[in-house]
């Protein structure tokens, strides 16, 4: 509940207009803030988005690599006079 004699113990300072545009300068700076800490961290996911793609293509390729070498290992296997 609000109390207007709070108000007033206040008001020989500042009026109620000038606490409301100190409110909302300071939330302008808050947000202003908030949107470049939000740039930055887009930044990073973005970074780490292109890293995880280049990891992705190693991983790939080299599980590829693997499977052929199991091949020619199968195959040579296959043909060996022992085998």
């Amino acid at each position: 509940m609000h109390n207007q004699t709070d108000d007033r113990a206040f008001e020989v300072f500042f009026s109620r207009e000038e606490l409301l545009k100190q409110r909302c300068d300071l939330l302008e700076s808050e947000l202003a803030e908030l949107g470049d800490e939000l740039q930055a961290s887009r930044e990073k996911i973005s970074t780490l988005v292109v890293m995880w793609s280049g990891v992705t293509a190693e991983l790939r390729a080299a599980e590829a690599e693997i499977i052929k070498m199991k091949s020619l290992a199968q195959s040579n296997h296959d043909r060996s006079p022992l085998g």
